[in-house]
């Protein structure tokens, strides 16, 4: 029945995150630096929580804009989890040309010990990643929320 797979599901957050502590970020983006028409470009990013709480923040200034479904949660939890060495990151694109006004962006994801592992970072014009689908996905899904 339904609702016994969102009780396993509920009870395998808990395991993976402790309590599902509110405060605690599962990942979060940060772009800095970079200069526009006006000087230097603003501190700002994404921060997803253990709770699937979804905040924006501009220097200092913090908004709630969403809420993560317990699946998704649940998909980027286990995903931290599973990362028992920290992976590389690669730049799709080593020779391609580079810029120098743009931010630079890093997304982080957190395991449960708040071990930081470096899922991408945007600089000078290039992407690095880790070579799997799901930080491609994670990036896909902060840069659609920077947006907003």
């Amino acid at each position: 029945n339904i609702m016994d797979g969102f009780s396993r599901l509920e009870t395998n957050l808990a395991t993976v995150s402790g309590n599902i502590d509110g405060s605690k970020i599962l990942f979060k983006s940060r772009s800095y630096g970079g200069y526009g028409l006006f000087g230097a470009m603003l501190d700002s990013g994404i921060k997803v929580y253990y709770n699937g709480v979804i905040e924006r923040y501009t220097n200092g200034a913090t908004h709630r804009i969403g809420q993560l479904s317990a699946a998704v949660l649940g998909n980027y939890i286990n995903y931290a989890s599973s990362l028992n060495v920290i992976p590389p990151i690669y730049d799709n694109d080593p020779g391609g040309p580079t810029c120098v006004d743009a931010p630079t962006t890093d997304i982080t994801i957190y395991k449960s010990n708040n071990t930081e592992v470096l899922l991408a970072r945007m600089e000078n014009c290039h992407t690095s990643i880790v070579n799997d689908n799901i930080p491609y996905g994670i990036k896909a899904f902060i840069i659609g929320l920077s947006s907003l």
